[in-house]
């Protein structure tokens, strides 16, 4: 055959190369037709034939000799023209070799009917492969096999003559045949579907021409459309499938026939019900992975090929058959986003926002994020902050909140030795108040302002002259402020230690003001019998608001609005009787602020009732 058909150079099966040879035989024999024997008599005896060639015939057209033989002899052994014709028409066109009187001028192709009995041949073996309930893998591949070699034997010059079969219909319809009877076989059994068989398929599918040489070639277009939509869900469903049990409607729709151009809303439906099944194993495959992370900021290279491998096959899904519509409907973030946090998969997630921020809506993820770090571990919570904090810079004061909160309730049991149940029942994790948790816990444990060697706070007369000892030194301070003069010098007396060193501390990590904090230490201070502590701290509120002033940085109005109530309610308190430190309190307090509100003026009234007990009491 002049070199046009020769057998792959890989090792066939004996079926391929029975086909191979079949098909090369009804070639030289329509030529035979065409050149010996139409021009010769039929005279019933072999020399009329081809002469010396018969035995060389003979061999070409069997793949075993004495099977031909055995064939054309009659019970005494003699040649018998009849026979040779039967066993020859099964190579030729309707049993017309050997016929006398018909001859054409030029050699005839291959006959229709050897194209027809091949895919029959090969169909019929694909179709023995399920025996009864059972089929089995190696069979189901060599029977693919034979069906591979069939279509794609003649492609070495990839011209139309150079084809076994010549229709680009007939090749259509013998591929996509193939297709439905391997789905018939496998009948939902996906484990049957390995990498090998799906490569024949797609091998097959890869010999179809780009469009049909005749014929409507919008139908064409159509069919291998179809074909190709199916070929690659079935490849990703292969891939991506894992131990997940699927859908009996995604079978379903692969063994149907009407192309996918009519079922847009049934495509859409198995296109996500894939989407699905691709984001449910992507999150198992990095939990798996996650494991030998031991905590690391970046991905392994493991994770990052199975990132890579899973957006390239989600934008070929996309792009080629869905028009964008998984990107921009934020499916996959949906199904992405709330899994990976649930697993911790924090540097993945990171970096697949990073990588493919369109699949995600901004939205969904802040709302997501913030409620998983309200509701997670502290630790877990705050490693999310620290890895996905960064690409939510909308979230970046809440979050701060978050891990301050976290770190107070961490100070508050590590270094203030509060015990897990007193921890407990503080208000949970109330990222978006801190103030509201300091005074919480101020009024749990009030007496936690003495900790860190202020108990001696707790004892009347102690306290009474550690206020002495403060009062003076914070009032040599108010009073070197208010007169511009240096404070180098000019302190008087030795400042006791403070009450409520740790509690500043702790606000310090909340981000609470000062004054507010001391605000609160006062309001303790007086509800647990320490008075003397509540002015000791006011004096210092005084001092700060003194030294600020002097700095030329003035307090806000809410600042001024602490400072003034702590004095108004040390000024009309009972439990303290020393009137002159009281005296002393509101004159700080006039000097710095204006009576302006009902605060200040209230001060002012204690302050004129002081003045009056002072006279009544030295007279």
């Amino acid at each position: 055959d002049n070199g046009k058909f020769t057998l792959p150079t890989r090792e066939c099966n004996e079926d391929v190369h029975r086909l191979l040879y079949i098909y090369s035989a009804s070639r030289l024999l329509s030529q035979l037709q065409s050149d010996k024997v139409a021009s010769a008599p039929v005279t019933g005896t072999m020399d009329a034939i081809s002469g010396s060639s018969d035995l060389a015939l003979f061999e070409f057209c069997s793949m075993k000799l004495s099977d031909v033989i055995q064939a054309i002899t009659n019970d005494g052994g003699a040649l018998n023209l009849a026979a040779l014709r039967g066993h020859l028409s099964q190579f030729s066109d309707h049993g017309r070799l050997l016929n006398a009187g018909w001859s054409t001028p030029k050699p005839s192709e291959p006959a229709n009917t050897v194209e027809d009995d091949l895919i029959g041949v090969c169909l019929s073996r694909l179709r023995q492969c399920r025996h009864r309930d059972s089929v089995h893998p190696a069979a189901l591949l060599q029977a693919l096999s034979i069906c591979c070699e069939v279509v794609t034997l003649g492609r070495t010059t990839g011209g139309e003559t150079d084809r076994v079969v010549k229709s680009d219909a007939v090749l259509l319809d013998f591929v996509e045949e193939v297709f439905k009877v391997l789905l018939e076989v496998v009948d939902g059994d996906w484990s049957l579907l390995l990498r090998e068989v799906l490569q024949k398929i797609w091998a097959m599918y890869e010999t179809l021409p780009s469009s049909a040489a005749n014929g409507s070639k919008d139908t064409y277009q159509e069919r291998t459309g179809s074909l190709y939509f199916k070929l690659v869900l079935i490849q990703l469903v292969i891939k991506w499938r894992g131990q997940q049990q699927l859908p009996a409607s995604l079978w379903k729709f692969f063994c149907e026939d009407a192309p996918i151009e009519q079922r847009t809303k049934e495509r859409c439906q198995i296109a996500n019900a894939v989407v699905s099944m691709m984001c449910s194993e992507f999150c198992v495959t990095i939990a798996r992975q996650d494991v030998y992370l031991q905590g690391a900021t970046r991905p392994s290279e493991q994770q990052l090929d199975s990132l890579f491998n899973f957006i390239s096959d989600m934008d070929e899904l996309d792009k080629r058959f869905l028009r964008g519509s998984i990107r921009h409907s934020g499916l996959v973030g949906r199904r992405l986003f709330a899994n990976l946090l649930d697993q911790h998969s924090f540097v993945m997630l990171r970096d697949m926002v990073a990588l493919s921020p369109t699949w995600f809506c901004g939205a969904h993820m802040q709302t997501t994020l913030l409620s998983f770090v309200e509701n997670a571990e502290p630790s877990v919570a705050i490693k999310c902050i620290d890895i996905l904090g960064p690409r939510f810079c909308n979230l970046a004061s809440k979050f701060d909140r978050f891990r301050r909160s976290h770190d107070a309730k961490q100070f508050v049991t590590e270094v203030m030795n509060g015990d897990t149940q007193f921890i407990s029942e503080l208000p949970t994790t109330d990222i978006t108040c801190p103030a509201s948790w300091l005074q919480s816990f101020l009024s749990m444990s009030p007496k936690c302002m003495l900790i860190d060697g202020c108990d001696f706070w707790d004892d009347p007369t102690s306290a009474f002259n550690a206020c002495a000892d403060a009062a003076m030194y914070f009032s040599s301070q108010i009073a070197a402020s208010l007169s511009r003069k240096q404070l180098e010098g000019s302190t008087q007396g030795t400042l006791p230690p403070m009450p409520g060193q740790l509690v500043m501390q702790l606000a310090n990590i909340l981000g609470l003001d000062d004054l507010f904090t001391k605000r609160c230490m006062v309001d303790a201070a007086l509800s647990t019998g320490l008075p003397a502590a509540a002015v000791a701290i006011t004096y210092s509120m005084l001092c700060d608001a003194a030294l600020s002033q002097g700095q030329g940085r003035e307090l806000s109005t809410e600042q001024r609005s602490q400072v003034a109530a702590c004095v108004a309610i040390i000024s009309g308190n009972a439990s303290f009787d020393n009137i002159h430190m009281k005296k002393e309190l509101c004159a700080f307090a006039l000097q710095l602020f204006s009576p302006d509100n009902s605060t200040m003026r209230s001060i002012l009234a204690f302050s004129c009732k002081l003045e009056r007990d002072i006279l009544k009491a030295d007279s």
